[in-house]
């Protein structure tokens, strides 16, 4: 494998092999778990596209398990992500959650993803099929990224608010 070794997993091609990140369980307030459970619940349970939601999953696990800035979380998704099939997106998130206790994926959430990674186009081309950058925006990786997550964010806030 000839990836940067802060690459969690190959993305060249050549032997995968997946990266130890961190030896210590990532953990948070009790108060930080609940909230950041309603925010993974209302994510998961929002009508946005999947690529989004994939976005906002990686980035709360990259800052978590890394604890990254959002900026670098951001530069980081986009390198990791470029150039992978949404399907292997889901796989790497599902593979990495399992040190964070609040983004564990039910049955029913894992369910939820893979039939929007089913869908096809107009073309029959399946959703988890395409590659992640196929759905920047002109302004680019970072500017997509950032917008993606601007977006569930403020769904988020929005349900928070509606559930008071």
């Amino acid at each position: 494998c000839t990836c940067p070794p802060q690459f969690p997993v190959c993305v060249c091609g050549k032997k995968a092999t997946l990266r130890l990140v961190s030896k210590k369980p990532v953990t948070c307030s009790e108060e930080e778990l609940e909230r950041l459970n309603r925010a993974f619940r209302i994510v998961i349970g929002s009508g946005s596209k999947v690529h989004i939601v994939l976005t906002w999953l990686a980035l709360m696990i990259t800052m978590k398990n890394r604890e990254f800035t959002k900026i670098n979380s951001t530069d980081f998704v986009v390198r990791v992500f470029d150039s992978m099939t949404l399907d292997a997106m889901l796989a790497l998130i599902v593979r990495h959650a399992k040190a964070i206790p609040w983004l564990q994926l039910d049955e029913n959430s894992y369910d939820s993803l893979k039939n929007r990674l089913d869908k096809t186009d107009k073309n029959g081309v399946r959703t988890g099929d395409k590659v992640y950058h196929d759905f920047f925006m002109k302004k680019g990786g970072k500017a997509s990224v950032s917008d993606w997550a601007y977006r569930m964010n403020q769904i988020i806030e929005k349900e928070e608010e509606d559930g008071k």
